[in-house]
């Protein structure tokens, strides 16, 4: 087998979003290489890459994803690739959504038209 020369490497970007600010470290790694290699690769040079990615035996809430796309840990990398380390979701933006929506509701005044917004108008009986 032929050694590995510079320019047949591949550059990927390695990126954590954490509290603090987005995070990013540039890669070489040789052809072939996946995701988890580059994570593998990442930790040994700096701990704090050392994040546990959710996966079949894995407890983990962090996810992958190669631009902005979820992506086993198996998947092989490309020149250019962005691989980004998603954290799990604090809250959830649906019930955050309804929840406000119900405030809202609560809190506004009701009309003397529509004493009851979220049904239809009442009417009395026709003359």
């Amino acid at each position: 087998m032929a050694p590995i020369k510079a320019f047949d490497l591949l550059t990927v970007e390695l990126v954590l979003a954490t509290d603090a600010g987005a995070q990013f470290v540039t890669l070489k790694l040789p052809p072939g290489a996946s995701v988890q290699d580059a994570l593998t690769f990442a930790a040994q040079q700096d701990p704090r890459w050392m994040v546990p990615i959710s996966g079949a035996n894995s407890m983990a809430p962090w996810a992958l994803a190669v631009w902005n796309q979820r992506v086993s840990a198996a998947r092989l990398l490309e020149e250019g690739d962005r691989i980004e380390l998603l954290r799990p979701l604090i809250a959830q933006p649906k019930e955050n959504r309804r929840e406000r929506v119900d405030d809202q509701r609560a809190a506004a005044p009701r009309s003397r038209w529509r004493p009851d917004a979220r049904g239809p108008l009442r009417r009395g009986p026709s003359v």
